[in-house]
């Protein structure tokens, strides 16, 4: 059995839901239960959005699309690339989609 937790602020109110599910005790168990087609498409998603966070990650450091095409070259999905991460950039990026009540109260979180 396998447990999974989500938690969401919500109105500044943070909720957690748990569930307790079979997932499988490993691939044939898994491919099993699920058939293969489910488990492929499923990697395939996952493979794909972590794909897509790490091309994130690097245009958010003003990577060009050649040199994050270079580096993602290389990339096979369970094997993490290296962090080419800016703090500044990034807090940036994650401030430009919060609102001035959001920005105030991390700023006050920070102590700035």
């Amino acid at each position: 059995m396998n447990e999974i937790t989500a938690k969401k602020t919500v109105d500044g109110d943070e909720r957690v839901a748990t569930i307790v599910t079979d997932l499988g005790d490993n691939l044939a168990d898994a491919t099993a239960k699920f058939g293969e087609e489910v488990i492929f498409s499923n990697f395939k998603q996952s493979a794909k959005i972590t794909a897509q966070a790490a091309m994130r990650r690097m245009l958010e450091t003003n990577l060009d699309a050649k040199t994050i095409t270079d580096k993602m070259s290389t990339w096979k999905p369970g094997t993490a690339l290296d962090r080419t991460v800016d703090p500044v950039a990034a807090l940036k990026a994650k401030m430009s989609t919060m609102s001035k009540a959001e920005k105030k109260a991390l700023l006050a979180e920070l102590d700035i």
